[in-house]
């Protein structure tokens, strides 16, 4: 089952209260580009990233991870189905 968890403007909030909103950063993979790479970045460019289609996403809030999901669309939209619940304390790169 999904929750829709998401205000209006698109930032996670509880189910318990929708007052405390809180936006997520979700991490699909990554990829280090030199200076130069960066620069000559345009539209249609493709960016690799270290992830594969199937891996899990991470789920960051106030840069600490705070779940890992797979990626899905619900009601149209890209969501994250929450897998794993993560209790980390230091703060994530």
């Amino acid at each position: 089952m999904m929750a829709d968890l998401t205000g209006h403007d698109g930032t996670y909030c509880s189910a318990g209260d929708k007052r405390a909103k809180k936006s997520l950063r979700i991490e699909f993979g990554r990829r280090k580009l030199a200076a130069k790479e960066a620069r000559t970045l345009s539209a249609g460019n493709i960016v690799s990233l270290d992830a594969a289609p199937t891996d899990e996403v991470d789920v960051y809030q106030d840069g600490l991870l705070i779940a890992r999901g797979e990626a899905s669309v619900f009601k149209g939209k890209m969501c994250i189905r929450i897998t794993q619940v993560i209790r980390e304390k230091a703060k994530a790169n």
